[in-house]
This record gives structure tokens, C-alpha cells and sequence, in this order.
């Protein structure tokens, strides 16, 4: 009896249950492919063009070639029972179609920042006109004045748009791009609030209108390519944003006249027109360059300059700081209450500084970390002595009754302008190296000092008159 078989490729194969399958070599029979019950799923293929059938319960029961390791195995070629070998490069990847969702949160995340930034967008264009009547009873303004900062903004948009969409396609990143428009409109925005007449705000609005036009040629390009399959969509989430920034326009001119913004503005105004405040502030934030370069390169120019590690000078600076500091702010303070009442207030801001300037150089070029530790205490010491009398020559410049809002605009003023200290020492190091880039902050120092000295001057100038 012949045993139940398949023929493939000039062999008989045996598909019995038990055991090794059996060849038999009967070229040229035809056997049936019959329906196996025991495997529903293996049914015979399609017959080819007038040949064999192949029963895949047949194949199953060939025995494992060995392959090598770079390849895989696939289905049979054509009904010899040669299986095809194909690199496993080109065997596709068991993924699904859908990208995880821990996916989607870089474009949905990138998303609601161009959103934010359309939002910040309008809000900011959208105020002129809204504080129009504000403005020009402030500035005098005639109607025909009025209507040209919106029509001289509305044309310079659209005409920069051109030449930006241009540059939007060659440029190696289209996000710096924008990155660059909108800190040039922030701070054109805040140009815009020391204007005095209606040239200086029409200046101020066409660079402001240049400046905006970076946003939606970028935008309008970034957006459909993120959400290839919901273009639409995310390009009508983007496009709510121009009506949430007209609406907060508005809705900030409410709250500035309810809470007497507008004052408080012009009280801004008169302090950044106030020479006494501008050049204290000024004296002031030259110093922060220094202190924030010091404060963010101590480390690592310990550990580069003098090649020792954190378990060595993080224990020498946690003593070093907090001494000098109480040395410099608390001691000098209290002797600075009795040097204003004879009159050399200014010892302790100016000479401080120009003291400090030496003394911080030489703790930078010593031979070993430690004489540098111990010459940066007395130095650390030096430049902290400015502080508290600094503070109070600031409440005699500010108006009555704002000294809370001189004293923000103050500190806000100094800390923009000090976070430039990390990033010029980090560009002169790459040019001289670290402990040369170092020299800059008892430069600061120095020049702060001279600062401080034109501040004393200049009150004694405005005392006199």
C-alpha cells in the first residue's frame, strides 16, 4: 500500500504523524492533495500552470536546512521544493503601520510651541490697535498718524513675507529661523514703549512688522509635514491662535485700565529715561557678567586648569563662598551705614569693585588650586561688597511709591544682560583657553567699578543743581 504522501519536486513525501518524513521516488506520479484534518489552517496551494501542486503540510514536514546567520529562510520557490534564500536585510520589519504614541508626542509637542509663538504673535500685533487711544493721547496723534501705524505695518508684513519664505526654504533650520523673528519682536516690542514721538513707533512697527513675517511662512511649511495624514487638522489648531491673540488684545487693554497699567507704564518710561537709574543699573549688570561667568566656570576651571576633581574643590568652594560672601555682604554692610553718614557711600560700591578686580585675577593665575582658593576668599569677599549699598542708591533714584517696580525692572535688567557672562567665557575659551577666558570677570569687576564711580558723579552733578 502506498503511504499517504504529497509529491514535490520528483519525491514522494510521506505526511505521516509520527516519525521522519519518507521520500519516495516516484517521478512523475500524481497523488492527490488531499485536506489534512488534523491542521485545518495547512490546505493545498493553487495548483501552478498545469504542473504539481505543493501541499503546505508537505513542506512543513521537509526537514530545517542550515542557513547562515545573514540569511532567512522564505516559502517555497515555485513547487521544486528549493527554498529561496534572501539576505535578512531585505525581510520587513514586524511593525505595525500606526507609529507608538510616545511617538506622536515630538510633532504634537512641536505643534503647540508654533502655536504659542501664533499666539504671542497676534496677541503683540493685534495691541497697537487695541491701545490706540491710549497711545495717542500719549503721543498726540491725529487720526491720519493713527491709521499709518496699522496700514505702514499691515504693507511691510506682507512685503517681508516674500523674501523670508525665500530664505525659510534655504535656510539649514527652519525653527532658528523663527527662534531669530521672535526675539526680534519681543524686543522691538519693548523698543516700542520708549518711543516719545510718532516716528520713533513707526520705526519701531516696520521693524516690528519685518520681524513677524518670519512666522507663518515657517510655520505654514513645518505643519503639514509633521502631520502628514492630518494636514488640515493641525493646520486649523495653528490658525485658532490669530483669533485667542486678537481677543487677549483686547482683553489686556481692559485689564491695564482696571488696574492703572498705564501709569505704571509711564512710571517704567520715566526710570528708563532717568539717567541716575540707567547708569546705576548699568554699573550694576557689568558686575552680574562677571559673577555669572565665575559662578557657572568655577568648577570646571578647577578641574582643568589645576587637574583636580569635584571630591577636591567642591569641599574648598563650599567653605570659600558662603565666608566670603558673609564677609563681604553682611561685614561691609554694616560698616556701610556709617560710611554714608560722612558722605563716602561710594567707597564701598566703587572701591569694592576696583579691589576685587586684582585681587580675583591673581586667585585665576596662581600655580596650584590651593594659594588659588585662598587668594579667591579675600577676592570672592571684595566683590560681594557692593551689594547692599548698591541697593540703597537704587531706592534714592526710584520715584515715590514705586520702588517695587524700579527695583523689578532693575533686577530684570541686570540679570538679562549678566546671563551673557557663561556664554563669553565659554566662546573665549574655545580662542584662548579657559583660565585666560577666566580674566574676563575681574575685567567686569573693573569696569563696573569705573561704573559706579560716574554714578557717584553724576549724583553730585544732580545733588548741586
Amino acid at each position: 500500500m502506498t503511504p499517504r504522501g504529497r509529491l514535490v519536486g520528483g519525491k514522494y513525501y510521506s505526511l505521516q504523524r509520527h516519525g521522519p518524513p519518507q521520500a519516495f521516488c516516484h517521478v512523475g506520479a500524481q497523488a492527490p492533495a488531499p485536506y489534512n484534518p488534523i491542521k485545518p489552517s495547512c490546505r493545498p496551494s493553487l495548483p501552478a500552470t498545469g504542473a504539481r501542486n505543493v501541499d503546505t503540510c508537505a513542506v512543513k514536514t521537509l526537514k530545517k536546512r542550515r542557513l547562515p546567520l545573514n540569511t532567512t529562510r522564505s516559502p517555497l520557490n515555485g513547487f521544486n521544493g528549493t527554498p529561496e534564500v534572501l539576505p535578512a536585510a531585505q525581510e520587513a520589519p514586524n511593525t505595525p503601520d500606526a507609529s507608538p504614541w510616545w511617538m506622536q508626542l515630538g510633532p504634537t509637542w512641536s505643534l503647540c510651541v508654533l502655536t504659542l509663538a501664533y499666539l504671542h504673535h497676534s496677541t503683540t500685533g493685534y495691541a497697537l490697535p487695541a491701545l490706540l487711544p491710549i497711545i495717542s493721547e500719549d503721543l498726540h496723534l491725529v487720526d491720519t498718524q493713527a491709521a499709518t501705524l496699522t496700514a505702514g505695518y499691515t504693507v511691510l508684513y506682507a512685503l517681508a513675507m516674500l523674501p523670508l519664505g525665500i530664505a525659510a526654504d534655504r535656510v539649514q533650520s527652519r525653527p532658528r529661523l523663527l527662534a531669530w523673528g521672535i526675539a526680534a519682536w519681543s524686543l522691538l516690542t519693548l523698543g516700542a514703549a520708549r518711543t516719545h514721538s510718532f516716528a520713533e513707533l513707526l520705526a519701531a512697527r516696520v521693524g516690528f512688522a519685518g520681524a513677524q513675517a518670519t512666522q507663518n511662512p515657517v510655520c505654514f511649511a513645518l505643519i503639514p509635514d509633521l502631520f502628514p495624514k492630518n494636514r488640515t487638522r493641525a493646520m486649523a489648531l495653528y490658525n485658532a491662535a490669530i483669533y485667542a491673540g486678537r481677543a487677549l488684545s483686547f482683553g489686556v487693554l481692559m485689564l491695564a485700565v482696571k488696574l492703572g497699567v498705564p501709569k505704571a507704564l509711564q512710571d517704567m518710561r520715566s526710570l528708563l529715561s532717568n539717567r541716575g537709574f540707567l547708569a546705576l543699573t548699568g554699573a550694576a549688570a557689568v558686575n552680574d557678567v562677571g559673577s555669572w561667568a565665575l559662578v557657572a566656570w568655577q568648577g570646571p576651571f578647577y578641574q582643568r586648569v589645576y587637574d583636580v576633581g569635584p571630591e577636591v574643590y567642591a569641599p574648598l568652594l563650599a567653605v570659600v563662598i558662603p565666608v566670603g560672601g558673609l564677609l563681604g555682604g553682611v561685614g561691609t554692610g554694616l560698616a556701610g551705614d556709617w560710611l554714608q553718614r560722612r558722605g563716602l557711600g561710594s567707597l564701598l560700591t566703587v572701591g569694592s569693585n576696583l579691589a576685587a578686580a586684582p585681587v580675583l585675577a591673581a586667585s585665576m593665575l596662581m600655580p596650584d588650586h590651593r594659594s588659588s582658593m585662598a587668594v579667591l576668599l579675600l577676592g570672592f569677599a571684595l566683590s560681594e561688597a557692593w551689594r547692599a549699598p548698591a541697593a540703597v542708591a537704587l531706592r534714592d533714584v526710584s520715584p515715590p511709591g514705586r520702588g517695587a517696580a524700579a527695583s523689578a525692572l532693575h533686577l530684570c535688567l541686570r540679570n538679562l544682560v549678566g546671563g551673557v557672562g557663561p556664554l563669553a567665557v565659554a566662546a573665549l575659551a574655545g580662542r584662548v583657553g579657559l583660565q585666560h577666558a577666566m580674566l574676563l570677570v575681574p575685567g567686569c569687576f573693573f569696569t563696573s567699578g569705573l561704573g559706579f564711580w560716574a554714578v557717584s558723579r553724576l549724583n553730585k552733578a544732580q545733588a548741586g543743581r
